[in-house]
C-alpha cells in the first residue's frame, strides 16, 4: 500500500484540523456564550419592560377608577348642591312675595282710606251746599244760619 499525496493532504487537513479545533472550539464557545448573553439579557430587559408596562398599565386604571369615583361624587355633590341651592331659591321667592303682598295690601289699605276720608270730605262739602240751597230758599236769613250751624255740628260729630 502505498501512500500517495491524497493521502497525505488529507492527513495533513486533519491534523490541521485536530490542531486548530482547540482554539477554534474557544472562540466559537466564546462568540456563542457571548451571543447568548447578550440575548439573554435582552430577555431581561424585554422581561423588565413587560413588567413595567404592566405596573404602568396596572396603575393607569387604578387612577382611571380614582377618577370615576371622584366624578360620581362631584356629580353626587353637585346634585345635592342643586337641590339645596333650588329649595333655598323658592324659600327666598315665597318670602318676598309675602313681603311684596304685605306692601301691595299696606298700600291698598293706604289708599282705601284715603279715599274713604276724601269721600267723606266731597260727601260733607256737597251735602252742605245742598243745605245752605234748601235753607236760603225756605227760611229767613236768621233762621237758614241757625240750620247751618246746627246741621255742620251734627254731620261733624257723626262723621267722627
Amino acid at each position: 500500500m502505498t501512500l500517495d499525496a491524497e493521502f497525505w493532504v488529507a492527513m495533513c487537513f486533519i491534523a490541521l484540523l485536530l490542531i486548530a479545533y482547540k482554539p477554534i472550539k474557544e472562540k466559537l464557545f466564546i462568540s456563542l456564550d457571548a451571543r447568548a448573553i447578550k440575548i439573554k439579557k435582552q430577555l431581561e430587559e424585554l422581561d423588565a419592560m413587560k413588567q413595567e408596562a404592566a405596573n404602568t398599565l396596572k396603575e393607569y386604571k387604578k387612577r382611571q377608577v380614582r377618577a370615576e369615583r371622584e366624578v360620581k361624587e362631584i356629580f353626587a355633590t353637585a346634585e345635592i348642591e342643586i337641590k339645596t341651592m333650588k329649595e333655598n331659591a323658592e324659600k327666598e321667592l315665597a318670602l318676598y312675595l309675602k313681603r311684596r303682598t304685605i306692601q301691595v295690601m299696606a298700600k291698598i289699605s293706604s289708599y282705601e282710606t284715603e279715599v274713604i276720608q276724601q269721600l267723606r270730605k266731597d260727601t260733607i262739602n256737597t251735602t252742605v251746599s245742598i243745605l245752605e240751597e234748601i235753607i236760603k230758599g225756605n227760611n229767613s236769613e236768621n233762621t237758614s244760619k241757625e240750620l247751618i250751624t246746627s246741621s255742620l255740628s251734627e254731620l261733624s260729630k257723626r262723621i267722627h
